[in-house]
């Protein structure tokens, strides 16, 4: 009976023991989650869940969080609240497939303890896809939950959410994008994230994989490495920051030189987060001290994060949560002067939100602003924007939609892509492929070639014109292109390997050079793969001007009898006469009619002088400019034969004297 009460006792000791454990767990969780450390407040969470008799969940081990989030209670007593705790470490660890489980327990009770929980459930099966349900859940909030808030208004913006991610994903286009994860051991372990060119085969990015696998506790934390990329591989190191200790390190920005860096650093103080910039200098190879940069720019009480330099290191662009935001992290800007930054500079409504704005990057060929925002409708969680203009004078924000943008976490972007296709060459990180941590991935768009068909025809009468040689240049620049020869029935095109307006010059012997503007729009719809330029016409090179001084009759002109009305027999002479005169715009001519002698002297001369006005109205009509026109008539005083021969009529006499001409008065 004694070993039995001995046997008994000690198991007593061992279940007090055990649940000691399970009591230390949760209180180890619940400061852990306190402290924002979500990590390792789901290892502890777990153990006690373990501990209780409760599910466990499989292990993990995500990398460090930048960006803790506490909503909840403080206080953890009972399963129900250890559910909701832990979804909430899943969630602030981009872990939705881990989250979402535990949240559906949550809202299974039919509890009203935790209102948010639906919201949150809705957002991580978006992460994971499952958009009609992820509608359904945001619905179903959106009737229970009445507080007209952030939340609410979140939601709101969730639903349009969702239908722009489902024509996203239905756009036409996305066969000319390419999308890899990043090769060459950059995305070997743990997260990756926030790559800058240092030159072209040198990038400096951020990791938490460990700077030394045999030293434990020293995992994930974030630090800059350098790949430097020779041939077919990229040799890997860190950059070692002296003294920075156990201080996370990311977000690199480089100066044009390459000799100073700046980047984000930060640690935890108790259940305090702080993000600081700081900068270093390079000196005989190495790198010097980190210094925290002054209050304009980490201002007190605030965090600060992620700078981004100008091409020319004229403007820190960066993000804080300082006072004077729209909400939540903004972005800003501040001048460097001398090497300092000076006042910082709210970008305004235009580019932040109430709700979180970060990773800012500055592509000056195109003159965009590119980041990333969690504020507006988009695929999810952080998506990519862009914006054109100049500080003070944004353009409304344009997602840059899929595939640059998922329905996860996109944020970091680097491109090196030119002015007219800026995700031509870009390296950009997103945890759309992990269960938790950012990667780093490689994105080309290719703009498809267009082909620009157009055609030349005579101006005389709109009849194609073959074996017409086109120059093409670019309007903008001049820089010539290409020279095509119209075909048969007089058309040329043109393959462009990406939207641009052109100059086409019509080259032909015995025709005048004529020059056409085809107006290509840069915006072209992404399947656009034709585009008409019209037709344009040439004219045939006009007789050479006569000496001044010549007098040239021209023939056919006739007008209603007795009266200064063209008749349209007259037009095409006409036309031939200002052609010639548009091409030489120098000469003047005096336009003459006269008459026969059939009526009075004064009656003749009035009807000549209206007659001539009425054909410069007409040449002006075309074309010809007023001062290279002067009109008199002349009556029957200067006849050319004879009205009568002999005391009888000559009609032909008379029909010759009957005329219209020129004289060149100015050559």
């Amino acid at each position: 009976m004694k070993r039995i009460f001995l046997l008994f006792g000690a198991m007593s000791v061992m279940l007090s023991a055990s649940a000691q454990f399970v009591v230390d767990y949760l209180n180890g969780a619940n400061e852990y989650y306190r402290k924002g450390d979500y990590a390792s407040a789901v290892e502890y969470y777990e153990k006690y869940l373990a501990g209780t008799g409760s599910d466990q969940l499989e292990d993990y081990n995500p990398y460090a969080p930048q960006k803790p989030k506490s909503k909840i209670s403080k206080t953890a007593a009972n399963p129900l609240e250890v559910t909701y705790r832990l979804a909430e470490c899943y969630r602030n660890l981009n872990y939705p497939s881990k989250a979402a489980p535990l949240y559906k327990k949550v809202i299974d009770t039919k509890t009203k303890s935790y209102p948010l929980a639906r919201y949150y459930y809705a957002q991580q099966l978006r992460a994971l896809g499952q958009y009609p349900a992820a509608g359904q859940e945001l619905k179903q909030f959106l009737l229970d939950y009445q507080v007209d808030d952030a939340y609410r208004k979140s939601a709101n913006r969730e639903v349009k959410s969702l239908s722009f991610v489902e024509s996203e994903m239905k756009k036409k286009g996305l066969q000319y994008y390419t999308l890899t994860k990043s090769r060459y051991r950059l995305n070997k372990q743990g997260a990756n994230y926030a790559p800058v060119w240092m030159d072209n085969n040198t990038l400096l990015f951020t990791s938490t994989r460990s700077v030394d696998p045999d030293a434990k506790g020293k995992q994930y934390v974030n630090r800059v490495f350098q790949a430097v990329y020779q041939k077919d591989t990229a040799l890997i190191r860190p950059v070692y920051l002296p003294q920075a200790g156990e201080m996370h390190q990311a977000a690199i920005a480089l100066t044009p030189d390459g000799k100073t860096m700046y980047f984000t650093g930060w640690s935890l103080k108790g259940d305090q987060k702080s993000t600081v910039i700081y900068t270093s200098r390079k000196e005989d190879g190495e790198w010097t001290n980190p210094v925290a940069l002054g209050p304009t720019i980490n201002a007190p009480g605030s965090n600060n994060q992620q700078p981004h330099l100008t091409g020319d290191g004229r403007y820190m662009y960066f993000s804080s949560n300082r006072p004077g935001g729209k909400g939540g992290y903004d972005l800003w800007v501040a001048a460097i002067e001398n090497g300092q930054p000076g006042t910082a500079q709210n970008l305004g409504p235009a580019i932040n939100t109430a709700d979180d704005e970060q990773a800012p990057f500055y592509h000056a060929a195109s003159g965009s602003l590119i980041f990333s925002s969690n504020g507006r409708i988009g695929m999810g969680g952080y998506d990519f924007f862009q914006s054109k203009g100049t500080i003070g004078k944004w353009s409304d924000p344009v997602n840059l939609g899929y595939p640059v943008n998922s329905i996860k976490d996109d944020i970091y972007i680097y491109t090196r892509g030119t002015a007219k296709n800026i995700l031509s060459d870009v390296i950009l990180s997103s945890d759309r492929d992990a269960a938790c941590c950012l990667e780093l991935f490689d994105l080309q768009r290719r703009i498809p070639s267009r082909t620009i068909k157009g055609s030349v025809v005579s101006c005389t009468d709109r009849t194609p014109v073959s074996g017409v040689m086109v120059q093409i240049l670019d309007a903008a620049t001049g820089n010539p292109i290409t020279t095509k020869q119209t075909d048969a029935n007089g058309q040329y095109q043109v393959v462009l390997q990406d939207p641009r307006s052109l100059k086409a010059i019509a080259k032909m012997d015995g025709f005048a050079d004529t020059v056409s503007i085809v107006s290509v729009p840069e915006e072209m719809e992404i399947d656009q793969l034709e585009f008409s330029a019209g037709a344009f016409c040439i004219r045939p090179l006009p007789p050479p001007i006569p000496p001044v001084g010549t007098i040239v009759e021209i023939p056919n002109i006739l007008y209603d009898f007795n009266k200064a009305t063209l008749q349209a027999v007259s037009f095409p002479v006409l036309d031939s006469l200002a052609n010639l005169l548009i091409a030489n715009p120098n000469t003047v001519i005096e336009i003459r009619s006269h008459t026969d002698d059939i009526g009075s002297d004064a009656y003749n001369l009035d009807l000549s002088n209206r007659r001539a006005r009425s054909v410069v109205e007409y040449l002006i009509s075309r074309g010809v400019k007023t001062e290279q026109l002067e009109s008199k008539g002349y009556g029957e005083s200067l006849p050319l034969e004879p009205n009568k021969i002999n005391g009888k009529d000559n009609p032909a006499g008379r029909a010759k004297n009957r005329r219209t001409e020129f004289k060149v008065l100015k050559n």
